[in-house]
């Protein structure tokens, strides 16, 4: 069955090139054949598609096996067996300093000859699909936003690679690092870092664990930035560390946004604390309600006591509130507008105390609902102050409605607001004659001076007591002691 694979044999005695061309041909082969190292050169270059070349050590007159293969690698890769009729040290010496394919003696036998052409063949094609894959993995290593490393273990930690992100991240070229061995990665560290950023990786490597450190670096242009090492390390069969393998990325940028970040939360922080509300947020997804310290505080709990969720803050509302407040929950989410609602909740001590909860939803970059968030007050004396206004205003209404005395209650713009029976009875009408009549309506003497009276106790905010003289729609005549106030 042919083989798809040429070899060119290179040999000078024309017998044992016929010989082999045809044991070659025998296993399928193309063959090209040259009797010297300048026609193999030219052969080469003439036919690129070659495989292998079979190459006799001692070609007579002109170059030998020797200086033509290292002319032919010099240009091109290629898998080169040397034929010898001799075996001694002085040629394998030469031999291994040209090729690592090794040799072959011209009386082997066919079955040798088949059997070294296929390993080379073999290992060519591996070394050559390592290479690929190498460059590939540089390639990649060099493409990423950060260094790629691995220095061996020893005393001077001897970088074997580094990838070209060196110069992005420090501004120096892999070069200095690796030709001119003029900067290491260490001499980059922060000089009040190094001992302890070593300190850790050690750490992590002697427990044969990946370490993660963040710490400063200076570049070759004088700028400090904030960096991330991560790495593992290589360890032999026996256990023992024989290289450390790592990413080192520029985190100044998410360095810069924490600091921020931890400012504005600190900045946030102080802010709750100085104001009576509390902050709650609750993550829909994990069902989850965060509470601040003030909002444990209002119920007399400790993080440690109560677990926030929204089923055991639903617990707390009162009977009589709490499917409202579910169904107003959904509202809210639906609506995605602001909300503001009073809540009874149950504090630690069983007592009810009421809580204004004010909030709204939060969405995420997709617009999509996953939270509310809020503030929430103890309203609890207000509500009492408004309950105990409300029984006195209560008493108040009881003590009209019961007085000899008659009482009327006008409005700024002299529209009768209230009366009671008593003044009913005196002045000899009807609650809804008084509520279609004015003030002015009852008074008989309507000078100026009482009008400037009225204006003054609007105007300035105080009280007046006076007698009025006052005459009803049926004529009956009274006088009116008059309480003004605004």
């Amino acid at each position: 069955m042919p083989n798809s694979k040429k070899i060119l044999l290179v040999e000078d005695i024309k017998v044992v090139s016929l010989k082999l061309n045809t044991i070659l041909h025998k296993f399928g082969y193309d063959v090209l054949t040259a009797n010297s190292g300048e026609s193999a050169i030219n052969q080469l270059s003439s036919n690129p598609q070659v495989n292998l070349i079979l190459m006799d050590i001692d070609l007579g007159k002109g170059m030998s096996g020797v200086e033509t293969a290292t002319k032919i690698l010099k240009k091109r890769e290629i898998p080169i067996i040397f034929l010898t009729s001799y075996e001694d040290d002085e040629f394998i010496d030469q031999v291994r300093g040209v090729t690592r394919y090794g040799y072959l003696l011209k009386d082997s036998g066919d079955s040798v000859l088949k059997s070294t052409i296929e390993m080379a063949l073999e290992l060519f094609e591996s070394r050559t699909a390592l290479k690929k894959s190498e460059r590939t993995l540089s390639n990649l290593m060099d493409s990423f936003p950060g260094i790629v490393y691995r220095y061996r273990n020893d005393t001077s930690k001897t970088l074997e690679f580094i990838s070209r992100g060196c110069l992005d991240v420090c501004g120096t070229p892999s070069t200095d690092f690796m030709e001119k061995k003029t900067i290491h990665l260490r001499d980059l560290i922060f000089e009040n870092e190094k001992d302890w950023v070593e300190k850790e990786i050690n750490f992590s490597l002697n427990k044969k664990e990946r370490f993660i450190v963040n710490y400063r670096i200076v570049s070759a242009l004088k700028e400090v930035k904030w960096v991330e090492d991560q790495g593992i390390g290589v360890y032999s069969d026996s256990g023992e560390l024989i290289a450390v393998e790592g990413f080192i990325e520029d985190i100044t940028s998410r360095k810069s946004a924490e600091y921020a970040l931890v400012e504005s939360e600190e900045r946030l922080k102080s802010i709750i604390e100085a104001s009576n509300d509390g902050i709650w947020e609750w993550e829909i997804q994990t069902n989850k309600i965060y509470w601040s310290e003030k909002v444990y505080l209002m119920l007399g709990y400790s993080k440690k006591e109560f677990y926030s969720n929204y089923d055991s803050v639903l617990n707390l509302v009162h009977p009589e509130d709490r499917q409202k407040s579910k169904e107003d929950v959904r509202a809210y989410i639906l609506s995605e507008e602001p909300f503001s609602v009073e809540i009874r909740f149950q504090k630690k001590d069983g007592n009810y105390g009421y809580f204004l909860c004010k909030g709204q939803v939060k969405k995420n970059s997709a617009g999509q609902t996953f939270g509310l968030i809020g503030s929430i007050s103890d309203i609890s004396e207000r509500k009492i102050a408004e309950k105990k206004i409300k029984e006195s205003l209560k008493f108040v209404n009881t003590i009209i409605e019961l007085s000899p005395i008659g009482i009327l209650t006008y409005n700024s713009k002299g529209e009768c607001i209230s009366v009671n029976p008593a003044a009913c009875e005196i002045a000899g009408g009807s609650l809804d004659e008084f509520k279609k009549k004015s003030l002015w309506d009852l008074i008989t003497v309507k000078d100026s001076k009482l009008s400037a009276l009225i204006q003054e106790v609007i105007n300035k905010n105080v009280s007046k007591q006076l007698e009025l003289h006052g005459r009803s729609s049926f004529g009956k005549e009274f006088w009116i002691q008059a309480y003004l106030d605004s």
